[in-house]
């Protein structure tokens, strides 16, 4: 109901104060049109007041110009904080207000829907510095779904999704346990469809860290001598090993396909252990 108001009173406001900018700004660039035409030997203060006048309007059109920018951040701000607010809010529903993931329908389509009026909501964000906001929090509640969207640290299985009462480990139990003469509890596919699509990282997906450059020799050194030497140590370990399936291969003799032992691996690191991690520099 606020939002309809809104929505209905601002363009309204902006178009008085942009009718009212207009007639005074008219009004002042006619007079001083006026005393512009006058014949020669204008007093000096005449000339105050075409300065006065110059001065008014700057001061008008700025002051025009701050509210605006003022109405469209506070307006791009209620957008940033109330999206934010809904997401969390389909967070705690599927959560179960902390209780644990749900299986419950109701919990489900509840929680969809408010991560799709949050995502209707983010689309009005205005200001780009928002919006930069809102990727960073959708980061971070993409990572909190993720852990939530499991069960015993693994992916939920098929016969979770049709609803409370499934039986764990049987699809077909669970299908004829979860329906009854007022319909199924299944959760629609549509439902699951805008939770993972929330969760999901999108096609297009501008990682912040790929510009992100490595820890430089001297950095390293430094980590090393505040006593980080784990930390020195592993940039060391991932420059000569790496793993393939499950194995561990020693970079050297990764072409000649002969993995590397537990005992060989601590034997090589106790002797590259404080070594330089980018020869080149």
């Amino acid at each position: 109901m606020i939002n309809i108001i809104k929505s209905e009173i601002i363009p309204v406001l902006h178009y008085g104060l942009g009718l009212l900018a207009g007639c005074i700004f008219v009004a002042l660039a006619i007079y001083l049109g006026y005393l512009l035409a006058q014949p020669p030997g204008i007093k000096t203060s005449d000339y105050i007041q075409i300065l006065v006048l110059v001065v008014i309007t700057m001061t008008l059109c700025v002051s025009l110009y701050v509210q605006k920018h003022k109405e469209k951040h506070d307006e791009s701000q209620i957008y940033l904080e109330k999206s934010i607010d809904l997401i969390k809010k389909a967070y705690d529903v599927l959560n179960g207000q902390g209780d644990g993931l749900t299986s419950e329908r109701v919990a489900w389509v509840t929680a969809a829907r408010l991560i799709k009026r949050a995502d209707e909501l983010s689309a009005e964000i205005g200001l780009r510095s928002h919006r930069n906001i809102f990727q960073s929090e959708h980061d971070y509640q993409r990572h909190r779904f993720g852990h939530l969207l499991k069960v015993n640290d693994r992916p939920l299985p098929t016969e979770f999704f049709l609803g409370k009462g499934h039986v764990p480990g049987s699809i077909g139990k669970s299908a004829e346990n979860t329906i009854s003469g007022k319909g199924s509890s299944w959760i629609p596919l549509t439902v699951v469809s805008e939770i993972y699509r929330f969760r999901a990282f999108p096609e297009h997906y501008e990682d912040p860290l790929e510009n992100t450059a490595r820890l430089s020799n001297r950095e390293l050194e430094r980590l090393w001598l505040f006593d980080d030497k784990g930390v020195h140590d592993y940039f060391i370990f991932r420059k000569h090993f790496s793993c393939v399936n499950t194995s561990v291969y020693e970079i050297e003799r990764k072409e000649g396909g002969e993995k590397v032992a537990a005992d060989e691996i601590d034997q090589k690191m106790a002797s590259l252990s404080g070594t330089n991690f980018h020869c080149d520099e």
